[in-house]
């Protein structure tokens, strides 16, 4: 668990590649998803949590919109990243979006 006297951090960062896709990170310094229960967490009804916080369903149904509706693709691992000089660790989202069906360049 991530010490309560230090900052939480979540870093976003966008690209839009020059072959025409969006790519969007989101990454934490809380020290990153257990590598038992990585490969698992977009499954519908996974959860870590008490049955009264959670359902287990938010991040499958990123999943679904992400893959699903925009064809794009959402890849986890955990990683070590500099913020202000300081090396954290945490999970590291990378979605990535076709943007050529979306944006009308003008």
């Amino acid at each position: 668990m991530i010490d309560q006297k230090e900052d939480k951090i979540v870093l976003i960062t966008t690209l839009i590649q020059t072959e025409g896709t969006l790519t969007i990170t989101i990454q934490d310094n809380t020290y990153g998803i257990n590598n038992d229960i990585i490969d698992r967490i977009y499954e519908p009804y996974f959860t870590t949590k008490h049955q009264s916080q959670g359902t287990g369903l938010g991040l499958y149904v990123v999943h679904q919109i992400i893959t699903k509706n925009l064809n794009g693709t959402i890849h986890v691992e955990n990683k070590v990243f500099n913020y202000e000089g300081s090396n954290h660790k945490g999970a590291c989202f990378t979605i990535t979006l076709p943007v050529s069906s979306y944006i009308n360049y003008k």
